[in-house]
């Protein structure tokens, strides 16, 4: 039997079910025992009135058996024709329901369209409500508080978007310290809260302890004086506060030995490019300072107090040269600061000029004969009895300006001049020493390098500068 010829119906009185062209020999032997059973019925119903009985029980059995039947054969009918029975059913049920609407009158006919219309318009809100929220932009109001904070807890505002959702921040505020102190050990800021006692440690600024602060965050474990290391900066003073990228190195001789250790500092933006800032007044805005230790000095006065004193004897008297429209009259300047390094304190430092072409206020012009050279070993051509190298680094100097590339004519210059003062002397001497040296800067750098003991600025440490390529100071 191929189930494919099954085709269940419902007779009219929603009872019996009738099966059709299951076979053509099962057919006609159900139909023969079926005409056999009705003659027997309708026989014993005329004859006998005890086989009515009979015959109900048969045939209650009868249609018993053909249910049966038609489950056993309904269970093995495939998913596709099942899928088929329940699309009748709701078609039975689009008819039913179309009969019920037949029905009605006219004013409940209208009362249902109308139902049926508003239900349909509030779908459609619906659905386009819920698209615009999964695609809108949020539009938050004011911030309201919802919990206020305390110093030992933190609160909450939020705001709302018109569709619901809400953004959070959490709220802090400060303890409430009456009473502060520096910690001279660690450099540390010690705050107690006069509300809940808890004590706080935090680095100072500048209204803490009167002096600038400066912190520098990086890995400074390997920092060489050849080599610049890229670092963070912060910096408090009595301006303000900034922060920015920087670079550092040693900067030194002998003094790259101790356990405290001066640095150049070349503050950067972001990009790597030079940030300018004045750190002090008259300076005018550069990227490149010195940290001194001052390792050998406690008063930390000598190196930039020296320094003042020579810069108050370039400006007394009549002089008019180059070196008195400087800011120190070409010495170095500076002034205290306290250093930390990743947060730890390293101590007290001063923040210097560095030695090099702006503490003389040399500005790059096409021609110009400028240089400035620096001794930083002790040697022959340092007490002015050997002529320079070529390279000068050889010879104990270096140089940090020249405006050429090519430094020979500026070695050449101060040979020429080295030369003048060792070999001529009496009248010779006095008539063509002021071809060769600025003699006034140089008389006052002999009386403050005298007054202040400065042995270690006879020769090594001293800077020689040119304006012109043969004058020199």
């Amino acid at each position: 039997m191929d189930l494919k010829d099954i085709k269940p119906e419902i007779s009219s009185d929603n009872e019996d079910f009738v099966l059709n062209d299951i076979s053509g020999e099962e057919s006609s032997a159900e139909h023969s025992e079926h005409s056999s059973e009705h003659h027997y019925s309708s026989h014993s119903h005329s004859h006998h009135g005890s086989g009515k009985h009979r015959h109900r029980s048969s045939s209650s059995s009868s249609k018993k058996k053909r249910r049966n039947s038609v489950k056993k054969m309904f269970s093995k009918i495939p998913a596709s024709s099942k899928k088929s029975k329940k699309a009748g059913r709701k078609r039975s049920l689009v008819r039913l329901l179309k009969h019920k609407y037949q029905k009605l009158g006219s004013k409940d006919r209208k009362l249902v369209i109308a139902v049926l219309c508003f239900a349909s318009v509030i779908v459609v809100a619906l659905t386009a409500f819920l698209v615009f929220l999964a695609v809108h932009t949020h539009t938050y109001g004011e911030w309201i508080v919802v919990e206020e904070p305390t110093c030992s807890h933190a609160g909450l505002k939020e705001r709302e978007c018109f569709c619901g959702k809400k953004q959070g921040v959490p709220l802090t505020v400060p303890h409430m310290s009456e009473y502060s102190y520096l910690d001279t050990g660690t450099g540390m800021v010690i705050s107690t809260c006069s509300v809940c006692s808890a004590v706080e440690k935090s680095l100072p600024v500048y209204k803490d302890i009167g002096l600038p602060v400066l912190n520098l965050t990086g890995d400074l474990a390997d920092v060489s004086k050849n080599e610049y290391i890229k670092i963070y900066v912060s910096y408090s003073y009595d301006g303000g506060d900034f922060e920015c990228m920087g670079n550092i190195k040693l900067q030194g001789s002998t003094s790259t030995g101790f356990e405290k250790t001066n640095y150049t500092l070349k503050l950067k933006d972001d990009l790597g490019n030079k940030y300018k800032t004045e750190m002090a007044e008259g300076w005018g805005a550069h990227s490149k300072y010195c940290l001194k230790a001052n390792y050998c000095d406690a008063s930390h006065l000598r190196n930039v107090v020296t320094a003042k004193l020579y810069g108050q004897a370039v400006h007394q008297g009549d002089r008019n040269d180059e070196y008195t429209a400087l800011v120190n009259g070409g010495a170095i300047d500076g002034f205290p600061v306290a250093v930390y390094i990743n947060g730890e304190f390293h101590g007290l430092y001063t923040l210097n000029i560095p030695k090099d072409e702006w503490i003389f206020n040399i500005k790059d012009a096409d021609g110009d004969r400028k240089a400035v050279l620096f001794c930083e070993n002790w040697s022959n051509a340092a007490f002015l009895d050997e002529n320079l190298n070529y390279d000068v680094k050889s010879s104990g100097f270096e140089y940090t300006y020249c405006s050429t590339e090519d430094t020979t004519w500026a070695t050449d210059s101060f040979n020429e001049m080295m030369n003048f003062l060792k070999t001529s002397d009496g009248a010779a001497f006095v008539s063509g020493v002021e071809k060769y040296i600025n003699v006034d800067a140089a008389i006052d750098s002999m009386i403050v390098t005298y007054l202040a003991n400065g042995r270690d600025n006879i020769a090594k440490n001293i800077l020689w500068s040119t304006f012109d390529g043969v004058k020199w100071a």
